[in-house]
């Protein structure tokens, strides 16, 4: 059974006529999303990281290609870093900062892809 408008507002008889099906709604388009870690630990001195140099048990995931995902941010000791301060290619993370994280400070690269199901 399709839902009739109860009550349409009186000034509105154009906008929602009396006795005048409402349509259904279009079926939903919801897209799918994943969230993927890489985790490093900085040891104060190099500016590129490895898939090697991932911390096992925090990452569940190597450095993929920039390409492969929708979007990409980095994080160094928890906060978010401009694109302008690193490059990433497959494997690879280079930090372009002159300020090389201290020893044992967290980076995070977060990867999202967004997909239809």
């Amino acid at each position: 059974m399709i839902p009739m408008v109860p009550f349409p507002p009186r000034s509105c008889p154009d906008i929602f006529p009396v006795g005048v099906p409402i349509p259904p709604a279009p079926p939903s388009t919801v897209l799918k999303a994943d969230n993927l870690l890489y985790a490093a630990l900085s040891d104060g001195v190099k500016r590129i990281y490895t898939n090697a140099d991932k911390v096992p048990g925090y990452g569940h995931s190597d450095i993929l290609d920039p390409n492969s995902v929708s979007y990409m941010n980095l994080f160094v000791n928890a906060m978010l870093q401009p694109p302008s301060l690193y490059h990433v290619h497959d494997g690879v993370l280079i930090l372009l900062s002159e300020d090389i994280p201290m020893s044992g400070v967290t980076i995070m690269l977060q990867f999202i892809k967004i997909y239809q199901p």
